[in-house]
């Protein structure tokens, strides 16, 4: 519904409904995310006095990083296009070492 001005007007139960409320509701959602980096590395038994045949070490981070101008927790959908105030992502480090004898 539009105004004499060309405003457009809110509508529905609640006067502020998703399908025909104000374009003030909206925000751009353009976003960068760094979602996994992982660093590993590999280790020769014959460079420590062969106690082993093999070691691999790695460093794996999960949710490194959300690059957005969005003023919420996260520009991604969370519930049909509605903000609804979910939790953040959260950001894991995992360690781990794999030896071969």
């Amino acid at each position: 519904m539009v105004d004499f001005q060309g405003n457009h007007k809110a509508a529905g139960w609640d006067q502020g409904d998703r399908v025909s409320s104000s374009s003030r509701m909206w925000e751009k959602g353009d976003y960068f995310a760094i979602r996994e980096v992982t660093l590993s590395y590999d280790l020769k038994g014959t460079q420590l006095n062969n106690y082993f045949e093999n070691i691999h070490f790695f460093l794996t981070g999960s949710n490194l990083a959300l690059f957005n101008d969005y003023s919420g927790s996260s520009p991604e959908e969370a519930g049909g296009g509605n903000d609804l105030g979910r939790f953040p992502t959260p950001r894991t480090f995992t360690f781990g070492v794999n030896v071969t004898f």
